[in-house]
């Protein structure tokens, strides 16, 4: 199988699922959702919500994710900037 290639409507889900749970991991159901929306596996999507955990602030107590992008950094910081759900 080809590996994913990650754009920014497929990092935007992410970060608004976690957003939306006020930094919680997603849900099973909305794991499912976003595999069916991202075309990802549950392995790719349990890393990417870590990711976005890490670089939206709300991994407190939790090691950083590895392997966070440039695009992750980003958007992370649009919506930093212009977000106020996440955390200053």
């Amino acid at each position: 199988m080809a590996r994913k290639t990650w754009g920014i409507a497929d990092t935007v889900a992410f970060y608004e699922v976690i957003l939306d749970n006020e930094g919680t991991l997603p849900t099973n159901a909305q794991y499912v959702d976003l595999m069916a929306q991202t075309g990802c596996s549950r392995g790719s999507a349990e890393t990417m919500a870590w990711r976005a955990q890490t670089v939206l602030g709300f991994n407190q107590g939790r090691p950083p994710a590895k392997g966070i992008t440039r695009l992750d950094v980003a958007v992370a910081k649009l919506y930093r900037a212009r977000d106020p759900r996440v955390p200053a």
